[in-house]
């Protein structure tokens, strides 16, 4: 290696094992070949090893093991293992060096040879590794909760009120996330407390994970759309009035939130508004010239009014609205309504401008929308992909000019529009980002005294960790756990270099954020991934966070699909599952907290575990 400090990691030939064939004595060659294996790169990890020790060396030697056994193509090896009722080592991952000499006894045992020396130092056996991860769990996301093993992770913002925190938690939400990504300060110091507090109330405590933004490229708020406010109503399948739209009429410079229920919200006169009673019909003319009634129905105090109305309105300030008629009617005009949030509609073969910072101007053509990394913007080539929000938009570079890369959309899904703060991903271009930006590093000032533990996202280079350990302890939060979030193709590339980093540590973990991973990987490589990330972590006896759109349409809409239950069931075989937001997020931590229930007592990690099976006992006769 040219590097002491770092482990070779780089795969063997596809199909070259190098194990020799099936029979007996070939057999025991090939585990002594493998033990032979994973002893030689343990030797040439030099420093990454060197500067870990007691039962954190043991993790990286168990990791270093685990990477130089699966160099190989071990599926000829397994078979004609299993076939003489051994381990075929599939299970392997926590003690991989303790099972193959295990297997190498075996075989010896059975007459295949003569046993191999025993190594320098114990390797980890099946019940210690577990005790390991185990202890390490605990540490970073808290005790064992009642009833499963895998922690549930909630995550909370702006929208998310003290009654809702508490839902979580009593659903059994072991951990709540806020992302620093969005909000304020005040709005997490709110949340941090509020989780504090509902993990109190329920006896048992609630850990609070933060993660920085990270070096993620997002899109830039596009310039701010007309000020106009409209609402819609609700119909059935005939065109029929479902239900109508409720819109909060309130005074002139009260800009405190409309009653839940309310589709709209119009500034109007105090003066006028006093005289406006339950019963009164208030009408307008719209934007488009067409006449609309707003019955008021409720008069809740504060000087506002609900009202009620049955076909769709745009209104704009200065518009007149009238109660009464003739001689006894009152006018008024509306008030100043804020602008709506600038967007960018997209379709599939538009051409797109992708922008270095903010758009400025009007709307023009082509479309344009601003990336947060210039840099990024002007490192694009022809030809390279560009992806926005998780997928929901996929374009290719056609050209780069001063202006910017002009792009042609080739997949959007329908009506999307592209917003402020939606996730960029560039899967043909290799970034170097900094670990921790300048937001970052503000941001830190905050969540360093609120969160228990710290989310490093988009975090790609081991260095990177270390940096924010430092930041951390700078700020007197060593004993502040990190949990690294696996997102890019070049951090999957670099995950075993990171698991190292991580040892590192005194409290650290891995996320597997799904969503950016599949972006920048591909949709039909995202299975395989998160199997080979799972096996890394619990090689390196690793707590692992399984995340993005777990029981996503139940948090969004409070029904689950069948695939979504069966995807959640997978998730029991890491240390946690985190739910993004939604407003059915307690319903579905008490659904995850079920299937993960039931799940434990099946399997474990890869371990089938063979409980009393009700089917078994059906009558055959």
């Amino acid at each position: 290696m040219s590097n002491s400090s770092e482990v070779d990691v780089a795969p063997s030939r596809a199909g070259d094992t190098g194990l020799g064939g099936a029979t007996a004595p070939g057999l025991l060659a090939a585990v002594d070949l493998l033990r032979a294996d994973m002893l030689a790169l343990e030797a040439r990890a030099g420093e990454a090893l060197q500067v870990l020790t007691g039962d954190r060396l043991a993790s990286a030697r168990n990791l270093v093991h685990y990477l130089a056994l699966r160099r190989r193509d071990l599926r000829p090896l397994q078979v004609a293992l299993a076939a003489r009722g051994l381990s075929s080592l599939g299970r392997c991952e926590g003690h991989v060096l303790a099972t193959v000499e295990a297997v190498g006894r075996a075989l010896v045992a059975l007459g295949d040879g003569a046993p191999p020396r025993p190594s320098r130092e114990p390797p980890l056996d099946v019940e210690a590794a577990g005790a390991l991860l185990e202890a390490r769990t605990r540490a970073l996301l808290g005790p064992d909760p009642p009833g499963r093993r895998t922690r549930i992770v909630a995550t909370m913002g702006a929208e998310s009120s003290p009654m809702d925190v508490q839902a979580v938690v009593s659903a059994g939400a072991d951990l709540v996330r806020v992302n620093c990504a969005h909000d304020d300060p005040p709005t997490w110091t709110r949340l941090a407390d509020d989780a504090r507090r509902a993990g109190a109330a329920r006896g048992r405590p609630v850990r609070v994970l933060m993660d920085l933004g990270g070096p993620k490229l997002r899109t830039v708020e596009p310039p701010p759309g007309p000020r106009v406010v409209t609402w819609r109503v609700r119909r059935d399948a005939l065109g029929a009035v479902v239900a109508p739209a409720r819109v909060w009429l309130h005074p002139e410079g009260d800009s405190g939130p409309a009653p839940r229920g309310c589709d709209a919200a119009l500034p109007v006169p105090g003066a006028w508004l006093d005289e406006v009673a339950a019963g009164d019909t208030i009408r307008l003319v719209d934007t488009r010239g067409r006449r609309r009634a707003l019955e008021v129905v409720e008069a809740p105090g504060a000087g506002g009014r609900i009202a009620t109305c049955d076909r769709r309105a745009f209104v704009v300030p200065g518009l007149a609205l009238t109660v009464g008629r003739g001689a006894a009617s009152r006018r008024a005009r509306v008030g100043q309504v804020p602008a709506t949030r600038g967007r960018v509609d997209v379709a599939p073969g538009e051409a797109l401008l992708l922008v270095a910072g903010p758009v400025v101007g009007g709307p023009r053509r082509p479309a344009r929308i601003g990336c947060t990394l210039p840099a990024a913007v002007r490192a694009l080539r022809p030809g390279q992909r560009v992806v926005f929000d998780d997928g929901a938009v996929v374009a290719a570079v056609e050209a780069c000019d001063d202006e910017g890369a002009h792009l042609r959309v080739l997949e959007a899904r329908p009506g999307v529009a592209l917003v402020g703060d939606k996730g960029i991903n560039l899967p043909d271009l290799a970034l170097d980002p900094p670990g921790l930006t300048e937001r970052d590093e503000r941001d830190l000032q905050v969540a360093a005294g609120l969160a228990d533990v710290i989310g490093l996202s988009f975090i790609s280079r081991p260095e990177d960790v270390a940096v924010a350990a430092g930041a951390l302890a700078a700020r007197g939060r060593d004993d502040a756990g990190l949990l690294l979030k696996i997102e890019t193709r070049r951090a999957f590339a670099a995950a075993p270099r990171l698991l190292l980093a991580a040892l590192r540590q005194p409290q650290a973990g891995v996320m597997i954020a799904r969503g950016d991973l599949a972006v920048e990987l591909g949709f039909e490589r995202l299975a395989e991934v998160q199997e080979e990330l799972l096996w890394l972590c619990e090689a390196a006896h690793l707590p692992a966070v399984w995340a993005t759109q777990v029981l996503e349409q139940m948090t969004k809409r409070g029904v689950a699909s069948r695939a979504e239950i069966t995807d959640a069931a997978a998730g029991e075989r890491a240390e946690a599952v985190m739910l993004n937001k939604g407003r059915h997020q307690a319903r579905a931590v008490a659904c995850l907290s079920d299937v993960l229930g039931r799940m434990q007592g099946h399997q474990h990690k890869k371990s089938a575990l063979l409980r009393p099976l009700g089917l078994a006992l059906a009558d055959l006769a």
